[in-house]
């Protein structure tokens, strides 16, 4: 990574940010998910059905890239505090204590909104004794961020 200090005012508005995690396991950091699931669109045409855009049916639209799972992705600690703070709730641990994981939601930065997968494996009492070692974290994106089309 080459970076360039520019001190002076008239400097242009960088095209991209660098984001980063910290790697200190001392205080839980990264937090390592087990699975991400980025959902994109299920086909590459707005309409499949249309025979004149698509003349080989709707099952050949369906886009390869659809579905892309990334293993041992990181995220901040930060998602370790905010899932504490959702299960120090009444309604957050009974919640858990159901399997009901999917109404716990991030946003990350930069890249989308995401939500725990019902394949995800954490308990409240996992999380009150700070044993995260058993959780396997599985994240699906359910919102995507959109990309300013004026952006070079």
């Amino acid at each position: 990574l080459v970076c360039r200090y520019e001190a002076d005012s008239a400097h242009a508005k960088p095209k991209t940010f660098i984001q980063w995690v910290a790697d200190c396991p001392k205080l839980g950091s990264p937090v390592r998910l087990d699975e991400v699931r980025v959902y994109n669109p299920l086909f590459k045409h707005d309409n499949p059905k249309d025979s004149s855009e698509v003349p080989g049916g709707w099952l050949s639209d369906v886009a390869p890239d659809s579905l892309v799972v990334v293993k041992g992705a990181v995220a901040e600690v930060g998602l370790w505090d905010w899932i504490k703070s959702y299960a120090a709730t009444e309604a957050g641990r009974k919640e858990l204590d159901k399997h009901n994981v999917e109404n716990i939601r991030f946003q990350f930065k930069r890249i989308g909104y995401f939500a725990l997968d019902k394949d995800t494996v954490l308990t409240a009492a996992d999380i009150e004794n700070a044993q995260f070692g058993s959780a396997k974290l599985i994240m699906n994106r359910i919102v995507t961020l959109k990309e300013d089309p004026k952006k070079d």
